[in-house]
């Protein structure tokens, strides 16, 4: 939790009378926690546009936490502002300045896509990087996948790969697939098919698409067993079901080669198991209107 958080956290336990004339009286952190409040609707009636103001109040002394709320409002077109990605990216890159790690990674991803200001990847590299330092799983992603490119940065397959795994034991979905594929390629480490299995696993276990049918194919591959087949089939019919939409090409040649190798009622097993699965969780966390990147390598 960042000092600004932390703060807030502590406001946001004051009766709100006291709250309120702390405020009043000028304190930054104050103001920022009872813009909190209002924003949330907590222990007040919900009101995007009075949130603004004390958000404003607390950002002209300088705090980075309400300098990047308003950044959110600019993105999001939210309180009565207008939508503007450069507003946002202005305001994101002041709170970034001022040390707010979300907010680099919010300027970072404006950077990185050309969304509000030039598209310039060597900042959006040094601001990942920023927030990556500050223990942001998300910039730990992105950044990965930029120095996996050589887009801003020399290409680092190395380093690519040490984000990757160090995102993904903090949860990340798509660092734990990246790190899967590079493990199975041996892109950055040696070939181990059955430690990209369980890294496509964890990725596949929080809903990750690309992840449930890379699983499935993997595992397709090494079936010897009953066992080994249902396991496989099951991923393939979660990806499906969960994605609305059939295999195809080679993903349905193998579930085709799988159900040839299960009997009816196998297969009947599998499917009811895949209807009722459920994923174990996000993968990502929140605080940017700007989605981490999207794109696997």
């Amino acid at each position: 939790m960042s000092p600004n958080a932390r703060a807030a956290a502590d406001m946001g336990g004051l009766p709100l009378p006291v709250l309120t004339e702390r405020a009043e009286a000028g304190d930054a952190e104050s103001q920022f926690a009872l813009a909190l409040r209002h924003l949330r609707g907590e222990g007040v009636p919900r009101d995007p546009r009075q949130a603004l103001v004390w958000f404003r109040r607390a950002a002209t002394q300088g705090h980075a936490g309400a300098q990047r709320q308003i950044g959110n409002a600019h993105a999001r077109g939210a309180a009565g502002l207008a939508q503007s990605w450069s507003a946002a990216a202005r305001w994101y890159r002041m709170a970034a300045e001022n040390g707010d790690p979300l907010a680099a990674f919010n300027i970072a991803r404006l950077l990185e896509r050309g969304r509000g200001v030039d598209r310039d990847a060597a900042e959006a590299v040094r601001w990942y990087r920023t927030a990556a330092e500050a223990g942001l799983a998300k910039a730990m992603t992105n950044l990965g996948i930029l120095l996996y490119r050589g887009d801003g940065a020399p290409q680092d397959i190395e380093e690519a790969l040490r984000l990757f795994l160090e995102a993904a034991a903090k949860g990340d979905a798509i660092a734990a697939y990246n790190a899967g594929v590079m493990t199975k390629k041996g892109r950055g480490t040696t070939p181990d098919p059955k430690r990209a299995a369980a890294l496509y696993r964890q990725a596949a276990e929080k809903d990750y698409r690309d992840a449930q049918w890379a699983l499935g194919r993997l595992m397709a591959r090494f079936a010897r067993s009953p066992e080994q087949r249902a396991a496989s089939l099951f991923w393939f019919e979660v990806a499906a079901l969960r994605g609305g939409k059939p295999p195809t090409g080679a993903d349905a040649k193998a579930v085709a080669q799988l159900r040839s190798r299960l009997s009816v009622a196998e297969q009947q097993a599998v499917r009811r198991r895949a209807r009722a699965w459920r994923p174990s969780g996000g993968g990502r966390s929140s605080g940017s209107p700007e989605p981490g990147s999207g794109s696997p390598i």
